[in-house]
């Protein structure tokens, strides 16, 4: 088999597959629908709500302030009670974000906004950023929430595309994997065709990767798909090297019947 006609095969078969199986196995078209939508009326108010209502964060010409007593913890996590501390009456403190640091009763301190000044870890250095005084903005929650608003219609309209792309950006990365796995069978078959002194007068890369296509659309559509996914089946053929034997096998029929067998020495 040539091998550009064998990776045409494979390429096709995985252009059909990949998006069949995504949409109606792995992400059936009213999942996702659904997900989408739950991200909309779920997630979009729940990050709204995190935000406390009686919060507000004014920054004027670079200068933070807030109508509470500082410093506070705005919590980001209830679980581990992490938080971002806002003390703009101190400086910041090397300590600051240490587990018994100055913040430690507050909150599990990941960061600092003080009067001017930004505080963040980065890897094991800790990082003190000054806010540009051209910061101008008022933070509450129905800022939050217009900017969730704005922002949710773009987030949904990329997840759609991004849902309905996927399967064929896969594409390219699932077919070099498999072209690059045919390498090993092809090597296999080569030497399994030299002990049984066979010529081959195709190409034997070629001639593996169109078995290879074969016992894997067998496997994923028979197997997987219809016995295991449509009849409830629990069928699992698989042990060391099978892929490989079974390739093997395949190739040396193929090229016995295509090619002349060289008569063994002394004979």
């Amino acid at each position: 088999m040539n091998k550009g006609k064998s990776s045409l095969i494979l390429f096709l078969f995985l252009l059909i597959i990949l998006p069949l199986f995504w949409f109606t196995i792995v992400a059936p078209y009213k999942t996702s629908q659904s997900l989408l939508s739950q991200v909309k009326s779920t997630y979009a108010p729940a990050l709204v709500d995190q935000f406390p209502s009686d919060l507000i964060i004014n920054v004027k010409n670079g200068v933070v302030s807030l109508n509470k007593p500082a410093p506070y913890c705005f919590i980001l996590d209830q679980k581990t009670q992490t938080g971002l501390v806002f003390d703009t009456k101190n400086e910041a403190k090397i300590t600051a974000l240490d587990g018994n640091g100055p913040y430690a009763k507050l909150c599990k301190a990941v960061g600092v906004i003080g009067k001017d000044y930004l505080m963040y870890s980065s890897g094991e250095q800790l990082k003190i950023q000054k806010i540009p005084a051209e910061a101008n903005f008022t933070l509450d929650r129905v800022a939050v929430k217009n900017f969730v608003d704005s922002i949710m219609p773009k987030i949904l309209a990329f997840g759609q595309k991004a849902y309905l792309a996927l399967p064929f950006v896969l594409i390219i990365p699932v077919f070099l994997f498999f072209l690059s796995n045919n390498l090993w069978y092809s090597f296999v078959a080569g030497l399994v065709l030299k002990a049984f002194k066979l010529t081959p007068s195709v190409s034997v890369y070629g001639t593996t990767l169109l078995f290879y296509t074969i016992i894997t659309a067998v496997k994923w559509i028979l197997v997987d798909f219809l016995l295991n996914g449509q009849f409830g089946q629990t069928l699992d053929i698989s042990f060391p090297f099978l892929n490989t034997i079974l390739i093997s096998l395949a190739t040396l029929f193929y090229v016995k019947s295509h090619s002349s067998t060289s008569s063994p020495t002394g004979q």
